[in-house]
């Protein structure tokens, strides 16, 4: 997501970044403190695809190299649009 953000907008890129980390983890604590549904918390964090509880098929993980390949590649596409000049 943060190559993305920088190819898009590099000087947010970092906070967008972190967000999505914050977004993650304060899912993780509403879910655990039974405010948010586990559904959701599947759909929004990273790290529901890590956690010791959840039993993942080999079609998660490839979705999940899917999602990251094209985050890269629209990352990268957006940067090679910007007007960057070489030294």
């Amino acid at each position: 997501m943060t190559v993305a953000a920088f190819g898009a907008v590099s000087r947010t890129a970092p906070v967008l970044g972190w967000l999505a980390i914050g977004i993650g983890i304060g899912a993780e604590i509403a879910v655990k403190a039974g405010v948010l549904p586990e559904a959701v918390y599947r759909a929004v964090s990273p790290f529901s695809h890590v956690s010791a509880y959840y039993r993942p098929t080999p079609l998660v993980y490839i979705g999940l190299v899917i999602i990251a390949g094209a985050l890269i590649a629209a990352g990268m596409a957006l940067l090679q649009r910007r007007d960057v000049l070489p030294e």
